[in-house]
This record gives structure tokens, C-alpha cells and sequence, in this order.
């Protein structure tokens, strides 16, 4: 009888009170719901990602594919910079010169391959205006609605012996919203389009987060050592900052380094 007892209190002492019980589900739920956040963000980290937009798979930053293909069509784009004798820059903002100035209104070109431009013996002008005022057959339209950060770059150097138009590299960014039920996000879809005389069509094509782009824009700035409407347009280097697929949105509060990173080229009209 008295082992049948003890035995008896030593079950009452080991099960749960209601109390215990709450307890216990709420924090088993809590941990529950943090792994789930951890997996979660974990998944947003690493690179991989990718959405379908119009029925086309683009990889979200950071993309390992993407950043291959950026590194393959810069390395194209700086050999080829090497033997430019002039690169010319479509579209973008200006500085020094007013927002009227005729300059102002020079869109990225609207084309799918290198122009050809075999004969520059009508001269290769200070600005790409003038450029394009001069070689505008073989140019083409300019876009008519294109993004603030679009742009497009030119360069004529040597091949074969003779001066021509060698690269063209178009930057396009387009914001999108995807919508998954009943939330939603803002992104940017990013291409770079580069045709080049010997080495092809080469292309990078990924998707980055609209918040992150502010901290580190896309697109061209013209600047001007002497410009008069009508008179002189005498161009300095461009800025142009292109698209790069391998970023993260993780920036350490005491660091000043920015969290993503870009392509940046100071291009100078004449090299």
C-alpha cells in the first residue's frame, strides 16, 4: 500500500499544471516562429533567388550566373577601352550647363548592334551631340521613353588599321512590383546589353531591391569644361555607373561602406 502511493505522488509530481502547459506552447511556439523567420531571411541572404516577370526567370542580387556574366562583359568593355580614341555617352544627367541647353535633351540610342561607323573623316566632335548631329543615319532614333538612369555608351577606335565605331553597351532599368497574395515588393530589373564588333552580344539580367538603389544610382553624368548655347559645347569625362548583380542589403551600422556595389567608369570624350 505504501509503495502503491508513492508511486501515486511521484506521477502527480511529474505531470504539467495547466499553467506549465501555456508556458511551455507559447514558447515552443515562439521558437517555432523565429527558426521560421531565420530560415526565411537566410534564404533572402544567399544568393540563388529568382522570380519569373513576363514569363521570363531573372535572378534576384546576389546572383552567381549574373555576376559571371557582368565580369565576362566588363572585361570586354575595358580591353576595349584601352584602344578607344573616343567614347561618347547617351542620355543621363548634365552639370555646369543650364536645363535648357540643346545638350540637355540627348537620349540613349534606341539600337540592337554596333552602328556602322566606318568613316569618321567628318571628324570626331567634343560632345556626343555633335556626335550624333554629324552621324545620325548610321545612329538611328534615340529612345523616347527612357528611365532617367538609362544610358548608352559608344566607343570608335582603331580595328583593322582604320578608325570605326568598335562597342555599344546598353543600360536599361525598369521598376516593377511583384505581388505574392496579399503582400508585395518593390524591385528593379536591371539589363546590360553590350555588341561588340568582334566579340558579339554579351548580357547581364537580374532583379535588386528599390530600396537599395537610392543609396547607389544607376546611370551617366556629363560634366562641362566651357559650354555657350550655339557657340561652344566642349565636353569632359562622364560618369557612368552601371548595374552589378553581386550585392547585399545587410550594411553594418558602424561601417560607412554602402550595402551593394556598382561598375564605375570615368570616360573621357578624346583618350
Amino acid at each position: 500500500m505504501r509503495s502503491i502511493t508513492e508511486t501515486s505522488l511521484g506521477m502527480r509530481r511529474a505531470a504539467f499544471t495547466i499553467p506549465e502547459l501555456i508556458v511551455g506552447i507559447v514558447l515552443t511556439t515562439f521558437f517555432a516562429l523565429m527558426t521560421i523567420r531565420i530560415v526565411i531571411a537566410a534564404k533572402q541572404l544567399l544568393p540563388g533567388r529568382a522570380t519569373t516577370v513576363a514569363g521570363v526567370v531573372i535572378p534576384i542580387a546576389p546572383s552567381v550566373p549574373s555576376f559571371a556574366d557582368a565580369v565576362r562583359l566588363h572585361s570586354v568593355f575595358i580591353k576595349r577601352l584601352h584602344g578607344t580614341r573616343a567614347a561618347y555617352v547617351f542620355g543621363g544627367e548634365h552639370e555646369g550647363i543650364p536645363a535648357t541647353a540643346s545638350r540637355c535633351s540627348l537620349a540613349p540610342l534606341n539600337m540592337q548592334s554596333v552602328p556602322l561607323i566606318t568613316d569618321v573623316s567628318r571628324g570626331l566632335p567634343m560632345d556626343a551631340y555633335a556626335f550624333r548631329e554629324i552621324y545620325s543615319l548610321q545612329l538611328g532614333a534615340q529612345e523616347t521613353k527612357a528611365n532617367a538612369q538609362d544610358f548608352t555608351v559608344l566607343l570608335v577606335g582603331a580595328l583593322n588599321g582604320a578608325l570605326q565605331a568598335t562597342t555599344l553597351i546598353q543600360v536599361r532599368s525598369v521598376n516593377i512590383s511583384l505581388k505574392d497574395g496579399a503582400s508585395s515588393e518593390d524591385l528593379i530589373r536591371r539589363e546590360v546589353d553590350l555588341y561588340d564588333v568582334a566579340e558579339g552580344q554579351l548580357s547581364y539580367i537580374f532583379l535588386e531591391k528599390a530600396g537599395l538603389a537610392a543609396e547607389a544610382a544607376v546611370g551617366a553624368r556629363h560634366f562641362w569644361y566651357r559650354y555657350a548655347e550655339g557657340k561652344i559645347a566642349e565636353e569632359g569625362p562622364a560618369v557612368v555607373v552601371f548595374p552589378d548583380p553581386w550585392l547585399w542589403s545587410q550594411p553594418d551600422a558602424n561601417s560607412d561602406l554602402p550595402s551593394l556595389s556598382r561598375f564605375v567608369y570615368c570616360l573621357p570624350i578624346s583618350a
